[in-house]
């Protein structure tokens, strides 16, 4: 069976490797290099082809540019999002600390029923000074 500290740990990882082969992929140079590698083709041609392969290789420098914008902003909201998830991870781990405490002070036999009861009463579980500046979304 696997523990909730287990699961976050495994969510973590896969995170942190996604963000990891990126950033390896940017430090490379490996897209940047493609990216001159098409725009630096060219097509020899003469006569009446010439207008078609300009628009050729104009679309090829459009597309390659395109690519590397959405390289780059899906490498910053990657790594925003990890920054993000590992915030409320930790602020979602404080919280559970205190249930859990909550529960073995009143040696309760059912802990996730008595959270339920806990919460329907208005048990203050101090949401905002565990959360801080955490937003979370609804």
């Amino acid at each position: 069976m696997i523990k909730s500290g287990d699961s976050k740990e495994i969510r973590l990882k896969e995170f942190s490797y996604a963000l990891e082969r990126m950033e390896s992929l940017k430090s490379g140079n490996e897209l940047t290099n493609k990216i001159v590698e098409i725009q630096g083709t060219q097509i020899h041609s003469k006569g009446d082809s010439v207008p078609e392969i300009e628009s050729i290789n104009t679309f090829l420098t459009t597309i390659s540019f395109a690519v590397e914008d959405l390289f780059n902003n899906t490498y910053e909201v990657l790594n925003n999002s990890l920054e993000q998830y590992i915030a409320s991870d930790e602020a979602i781990g404080k919280l559970w600390e205190q249930i859990q405490n909550d529960n073995d002070e009143k040696d309760s036999s059912d802990p996730f029923k008595d959270v339920v009861i806990n919460f329907q009463s208005g048990h203050d579980y101090r949401l905002n000074e565990i959360l801080g500046d955490v937003k979370l979304k609804k």
